[in-house]
């Protein structure tokens, strides 16, 4: 699966996918879509299989290839099994899992 990004600039990875850009980033789209009903929520609500795996599983996998230790991706792997285990939490229920 990660075959070929060993030819990736690490640097340049760091970079785009770093905490601060990564978190302006998200609050930007946030604030757009902050009416919408996600695609993945409406997916859990029917009992059908969502993107999880594909969205925070890939922020996984190439935290292990640039190094797990320096980029703690611990709520990731968190949410992807909170998803694909059907839990429904609160909004505080759910901050207090991802932030233990």
């Amino acid at each position: 699966m990660l075959l070929g990004l060993a030819l990736v600039d690490r640097d340049a990875l760091l970079r785009r996918f770093g905490v601060d850009a990564l978190r302006e980033l998200l609050w930007t789209v946030g604030d757009k879509v902050k009416e919408n009903t996600s695609s993945m929520l409406q997916d859990v609500r029917a009992g059908k299989p969502t993107e999880i795996r594909d969205f925070n599983g890939w922020i996984v996998d190439m935290a292990r290839f640039l190094d797990r230790e320096e980029l703690d991706v611990t709520a990731h792997a968190d949410l992807i099994a909170l998803v694909e285990g059907g839990r429904a939490l609160s909004q505080g229920e759910l901050a207090q899992a991802l932030l233990k």
